[in-house]
């Protein structure tokens, strides 16, 4: 099963860079687009981004080429985009903490109207026409809940928008209405529920420390729910999300512990864990445990590699296949370091598995980065003179860097 956190980062990658000036978007400075808007009486048009924004790529590639909302914006803005991180005092200045932010402002550099996140085509235009009329972003989100009032997404939008405008106890509410009450209305929410609303949360913690509380009172719930035999994966899964989101994954250690004291880990249970808790049981030196937590090693090979599969097939993006290549061979490359680490014969056939599905330079990275996670030196060295002599050097990057980040004393002597 995906994991939210995968599902989330998945989402979040993307490929191309925004553009400076595409589209509609004028090669303007800001200054320069202020006197532009005062001449033309309207007003400017800046869509605040950052080159690591998916959200911000997904408008460059769907919203902004779209021709109404490209006419829209010739006639009715000096539209121009800006960098928020080659323009850190501007973006300051108008409060921008969430990308993409989109801010109608008058000539007097005054700011008229403010969109936060991606729309499509036809949200775009209707929410920047009625920014333009003065309604605030609540206000538009609030119209729209007349009509479907227990939308989480929508009430998700609600809170976000609510933070914008410093109403943080009802933004809080909303959002734990979202958490609380979301999978009741959209069980495709769940994703969603894992991901960018704990991170919204925590976020909003920052400033109201309430929602920091709140969301240790739900993780606290969904523990004990588990512990005492009432809650199920999902809820195990509750744990993970929220311990993940605030920096406390060694509460999910405690946690796994538990269940496997009390003899209660189920397979349910196990996969929801077992991603997360891998990791730290190596961080202890608990390889065994975290075989042992694994359970049949090449039933989670054969897995990964088939999720892999799954999700690639007639992926024409490339970069998005990269992605997903690393991770997959992040995922089964823990596991060579943990039968490395328990001193396990089965490594080397381990490994052979691994190189038999992809022999590039990234499989070898990794195998080497696992083997020095747990010290095993002369693996790696093997590992690193067998890639040497199988890859070219052009395809030698990852397996260099990798052999960089390892003791002096401890890399092969043939090494580049």
């Amino acid at each position: 099963m995906t994991s939210p956190l995968f599902l989330r980062a998945l989402l979040t990658l993307t490929l191309a860079s925004p553009a400076l000036a595409e589209g509609p978007f004028r090669e303007l400075s800001f200054d320069d687009a202020l006197v532009a808007a005062e001449k033309a009486n309207t007003v400017v048009f800046v869509d605040f981004f950052t080159t690591w924004c998916g959200p911000c790529k997904k408008l460059d590639r769907v919203t902004w080429k779209d021709e109404a909302v490209q006419a829209w914006l010739t006639a009715n803005t000096v539209p121009v985009k800006i960098d928020a991180q080659e323009e850190p005092k501007l973006t300051e200045r108008f409060g921008v903490e969430a990308f993409p932010t989109l801010l109608l402002i008058d000539p007097d550099g005054v700011e008229c109207g403010r969109i936060v996140g991606y729309l499509d085509p036809e949200e775009f235009i209707t929410a920047a026409r009625e920014a333009l009329k003065g309604f605030s972003a609540s206000e538009r989100v609030e119209r729209k809940l007349l009509v479907t009032p227990n939308d989480p997404a929508l009430r998700k939008r609600h809170g976000a928008a609510l933070v914008q405008e410093g109403r943080f106890e009802e933004a809080l509410a909303e959002y734990l209405w979202c958490y609380d009450e979301g999978l009741n209305h959209s069980p495709s929410f769940r994703g969603v529920r894992s991901s960018f609303l704990l991170s919204s949360i925590n976020s909003l913690g920052k400033r109201y420390p309430e929602a920091w509380i709140a969301l240790r009172e739900r993780e606290a719930a969904a523990r004990e729910s588990v512990l005492s035999g009432e809650g199920d994966h999902q809820a195990a899964g509750d744990v993970v999300a929220i311990c993940r989101e605030l920096g406390e994954s060694k509460r999910i250690l405690e946690l796994w512990d538990a269940l496997i004291e009390q003899d209660r880990m189920d397979a349910r249970m196990r996969q929801t864990l077992i991603g997360v808790t891998l990791d730290l049981l190596m961080e202890a030196g608990r390889y065994r445990d975290a075989l042992h937590g694994v359970g049949d090693i090449d039933a989670y090979f054969d897995q990964k590699i088939a999720m892999f599969k799954m999700a690639t097939t007639d992926q024409e993006d490339e970069d998005l296949r990269d992605y997903m290549l690393r991770s997959t061979l992040v995922d089964v490359a823990r596991i060579y370091g943990a039968l490395l680490g328990s001193e396990d014969d089965r490594a080397s056939a381990y490994a052979k598995s691994i190189l038999a599905f992809n022999t590039s330079d990234l499989a070898y990275a990794q195998l080497v980065r696992a083997a020095a996670r747990v010290e095993s030196w002369a693996a790696a060295r093997e590992l690193l003179t067998q890639a040497y002599e199988l890859l070219p050097e052009e395809e030698r990057g990852a397996v260099r860097a990798a052999e960089r980040k390892l003791p002096k004393s401890e890399r092969p002597a043939s090494g580049v």
